[in-house]
């Protein structure tokens, strides 16, 4: 369909009517899309405006449910800091909730003459600054100066011992553990383990005993599990290590940072020595790093505390100054009686839980992502663990104060498919919906295309057909008359010319006749009727005789000659004489127009599986490929030049396979340009008993 469109449409591009068609139908068709196109553009501009706008009412929802934790936060923080006696079990119920979660939060009240932190047993060591600290001082002991220098001036442990029982002997309750703990201590160093190991177990008991600013039963575990270590025990060294690290950790003693580190690292020790299962030990340690982060953030908090500028005597605590937390806020407020300062100071893990989450969570569920930064980069939350903007999506930044602390919110839509979905949906609509207009309309100029130029065509054909029907008859025409009337002024004197005069027109007379026989036959055929045929068995080899013969006749003279291969013992056929005597004609005629000064065309016959195939071959110019498919269509011509000089009607091939096909055969051909072209008639053989 398409290539003949396409030659079609090259022939008769510069009609009027195609080029009217074309303007008509086709430009508006572009104009169709164009329009389709812009409106898809217009549509993906008013979704993206659609889109952006819920991006904003999102950040803002956001942001304002932030803001709203946080006025309770501070409303928390005010009650706390305007009390003037602050009882644990009667916070405010926001910082009530932040500081339900062990090791992750801790509320500080700072004034000018003390420090108080909420819950205190959250933090490993004494944080607070040095003059805030209660002095623990040595009680005097009498006496005690000169066992002391026998023991540490003269390693005279004997004598250190009898000094420091005797001083034990009548001791009262505040100076007997330290006595008993410079006797254990003397115990050791003379090598009496036994002695040593009990008398540190007694003062273990001891629980509110100090020395030199250390808890004398913290001392005395330590000192028992380091013999421990010594001696090898290790099964006992592991229960002694295990419960010490644990009571580090529960913050059983008050003790400043170095100490807790030395001790905790030596409980540490201790466990991996004796070979303490790490899973035994592992919540404590879990326990452990969180409050020792705690407890580091509370103490750079409290060490950044400092009074503000203003000259009110309030106290800030400086949240840049806290690395190991994530946020230290303050809130200062002055009661009645004195300046006081309150800070709240939370890991990721509170503020995920009670103000992200709650913030966040009905956004999340609408399809967006978001997180929180702090001032110095670093993340505080996400909403999902690949909180990554999509490439395109739109991001909004809102920036909310938490406690005097500016943290960046940032949103943008996890998936913008779903945000896109309807858009998608009208976009596949309207594609689908201009694809079938557009469709339809090509389809529509496609056949009108093909429609016009076959009638052009049609019309040219005919007009050809007339002009070359005109030639065909005018020449044989014009001869006959001259030759009839040289014959009847006597003009042609000789007897043998007379003959050869008769014989140009009979065959002139014979070629009229199948012009006008084809003339017929097609407009026959044109008009939708079907011709009748004689069928009778026919002696097909005696007919292919007689056919050549009659040929040889008409083409004498022509400088061709014909060469046949007819056998003997051909089939019988059934069918109509005439009609495959004229379709036979037709082809050796053909091969003579198309064979011009070449010596011989050929026809053969013989038996195949069809029944008879009667072959007629040229050596002339041939068929060119883009005529091949057109060679039996009505009024066809060839495009070449041969088929421009060689005249003819374009009646007879189509006529050749018409009769072929009433007769139950067909017709084929094979042609190369330039060396000549073979047409095969495939006729089946007459069954015995037909045509009787």
């Amino acid at each position: 369909m398409f290539p003949d469109l396409r030659l079609a449409v090259r022939r008769h591009v510069g009609h009027p009517i195609v080029l009217v068609f074309a303007v008509t139908v086709f430009l508006p068709a572009l104009l169709l899309l164009a329009f389709g196109f812009n409106s898809f553009r217009q549509d993906r501009a008013a979704v993206d405006r659609e889109v952006r706008d819920r991006v904003d009412r999102a950040a803002d929802d956001v942001a304002a449910t932030c803001e709203r934790i946080v006025a309770d936060w501070e409303q928390g923080l005010g009650q706390a800091a305007a009390a003037d006696f602050l009882d644990p079990r009667r916070l405010p119920a926001p910082i009530a909730r932040a500081l339900s979660e062990p090791g992750f939060a801790a509320l500080v009240l700072l004034d000018a003459t003390s420090v108080h932190i909420i819950p205190e047993k959250e933090l490993l060591y004494d944080v607070r600054p040095a003059h805030l600290r209660p002095l623990v001082r040595e009680p005097l002991v009498s006496g005690l100066a000169l066992a002391e220098t026998a023991e540490l001036r003269d390693k005279d442990y004997r004598r250190a011992g009898e000094l420091y029982r005797r001083l034990l002997a009548t001791a009262g309750p505040q100076v007997g553990p330290l006595l008993a703990h410079r006797l254990a201590r003397v115990y050791r160093k003379q090598g009496r383990v036994a002695d040593a190991m009990a008398a540190y177990r007694r003062l273990a008991d001891q629980h509110s005993a100090f020395g030199d600013d250390v808890p004398l039963e913290l001392v005395a575990r330590y000192e028992i599990c380091d013999m421990h270590a010594l001696d090898g025990t290790g099964s006992e060294l592991a229960t002694e290590a295990l419960a010490f690290y644990r009571d580090l950790v529960d913050a059983r003693w008050p003790l400043d940072r170095p100490l807790y580190l030395n001790y905790a690292a030596a409980a540490k020790r201790w466990m991996e020595m004796s070979g303490v299962p790490r899973a035994a030990y592992e919540p404590v340690r879990v326990l452990e790093t969180r409050r020792l982060a705690l407890t580091e953030a509370v103490r750079e908090a409290l060490a950044a505390a400092k009074p503000s500028n203003d000259g009110t005597g309030d106290f800030r605590m400086s949240r840049d100054s806290v690395a190991a937390y994530s946020a230290a806020w303050a809130f200062a407020a002055r009661t009645a009686s004195r300046p006081r300062a309150v800070g709240l100071i939370v890991a990721d893990v509170v503020l995920s839980r009670d103000v992200w989450t709650p913030a966040t969570s009905q956004i999340a569920a609408r399809g967006f992502d978001v997180t929180a930064m702090s001032t110095d980069g670093s993340r505080l939350f996400a909403s999902s663990r690949s909180a990554i903007p999509p490439p395109g999506a739109p991001r909004v930044t809102r920036v909310v104060s938490m406690l005097d602390s500016p943290i960046q919110l940032q949103l943008w839509p996890r998936n913008l498919d779903l945000f896109y979905r309807d858009h998608y949906g009208r976009q596949r609509l309207y594609a689908s919906a201009l694809a079938l207009v557009l469709g339809l309309l090509l389809f529509a100029g496609v056949v009108t295309v093909r429609v016009m130029t076959n009638e052009l065509e049609a019309a040219r054909q005919k007009s050809a057909f007339a002009s070359t029907l005109s030639h065909e008859f005018r020449t044989p025409l014009t001869g006959i008359r001259q030759l009839a009337h040289l014959l009847k002024q006597g003009r042609v004197p000789s007897h043998e010319r007379q003959q050869e005069y008769y014989r140009l027109i009979l065959r002139e007379t014979a070629h009229l006749s199948r012009l006008a026989d084809n003339v017929l036959d097609s407009a026959w055929l044109e008009g939708g009727h079907e011709r009748r045929y004689h069928f009778a068995p026919i002696e097909t080899s005696a007919w292919l005789a007689r056919v050549a013969a009659d040929f040889r006749e008409e083409i004498e003279g022509n400088g061709v000659s014909l060469v046949t291969v007819i056998p003997a013992d051909l089939p019988l056929l059934l069918g109509d004489d005439e009609a495959l005597s004229a379709a036979l004609h037709n082809l050796l005629h053909n091969a003579v127009k198309y064979s011009p000064g070449r010596p011989a065309i050929w026809l053969d016959a013989a038996t195949s599986k069809e029944g008879i195939t009667v072959q007629v071959r040229d050596e002339g110019v041939g068929i060119a490929p883009e005529d091949s498919p057109h060679v039996f269509e009505r009024y066809y011509r060839g495009r070449g030049e041969t088929g421009r000089q060689a005249k003819g009607s374009g009646l007879g091939l189509t006529l050749v396979k018409h009769i072929v096909a009433a007769h139950d055969g067909t017709v084929e051909f094979a042609s190369r340009p330039g060396q000549g072209t073979t047409f095969f008639l495939h006729l089946p053989a007459a069954s015995i008993g037909e045509g009787g």
